[in-house]
């Protein structure tokens, strides 16, 4: 029996008015300076990377969900799953 690993916050499904979503986003100086953030894409490309040093998105996505299930794209202003 295969266990879940991958949670949805319920609140991020709701839509949000322009003014509530513009609110909850980080803005982009914000994201440069969060450690936590760059060490996980960092680390998710390196593992995801091949020869050549290219790095499929959809494989470094996999890699993150395994590394960080709690991690939703929506927490930092993209609407992308």
């Amino acid at each position: 029996m295969a266990a879940c690993d991958k949670f949805v916050f319920t609140e991020l499904l709701r839509p949000q008015d322009d003014d509530a979503g513009a609110s909850a986003r980080k803005a982009q100086k914000e994201l440069k300076q969060d450690a936590k953030l760059a060490n996980l894409l960092r680390t998710a490309v390196e593992a995801a990377s091949d020869d050549t040093d290219w790095a499929p998105l959809t494989t470094v996505g996999s890699t993150i969900a395994k590394q960080a299930p709690e991690f939703d794209a929506r927490n930092y202003g993209s609407d992308v799953p």
